[in-house]
């Protein structure tokens, strides 16, 4: 299994919290760089639905970076320490559920390698759903396939099951 970066974990807003971000340093050839994934609650009304943010954090506007490519030479350190930190936020609270989509095409197909490369170890105890935005009747998708999808939602077995149901 390839090695992740520790990572410190922010909160803001009230309980459940609006916002949370979790901090790392990626170091590699380009120097040491400040990676930042935030979760922002975008629907609390039937579940926890967090939306994924990823990107470098510019320190001048306290902003993610999301179009930023860093190569650092760090590539799967990284993309391994943002799905272990993924993880870590649902394993804090079972009812949370990640909503994940790429900024490109490019992006999706990097997400989606990385959630297979877990998937074996991760399926016994969670769900991960892909659809299209497309669709008007928001049709999910268990993952078994090669498919990109337009967005992914990853979460507890219980809490996602009511979003196929």
């Amino acid at each position: 299994m390839v090695s992740t970066y520790p990572f410190i974990q922010h909160s803001q807003g009230e309980t459940p919290h609006k916002k949370i971000a979790y901090t790392f340093k990626s170091v590699g050839t380009g120097g040491i760089i400040t990676k930042i994934v935030e979760f922002e609650l975008i629907n609390e009304e039937h579940l926890h639905l967090y939306n994924c943010a990823f990107g470098d954090f510019d320190e001048a506007t306290k902003r993610i970076r999301d179009q930023v490519v860093s190569n650092n030479g760090d590539f799967y350190k990284v993309m391994h320490t943002v799905v272990k930190i993924i993880f870590d936020l649902l394993t804090k609270n079972e009812q949370r559920v990640v909503y994940i989509f790429g900024t490109d095409r490019r992006r999706l197909a990097i997400y989606q390698r990385i959630m297979h490369n877990y998937w074996p170890t991760a399926r016994s105890q969670y769900a991960l759903y892909g659809g299209y935005h497309w669709l008007k009747d928001q049709v999910f998708r268990i993952i078994d396939d090669i498919s990109i999808y337009d967005f992914y939602l990853l979460g507890h077995k219980e809490v996602i099951k009511a979003l196929k149901d």
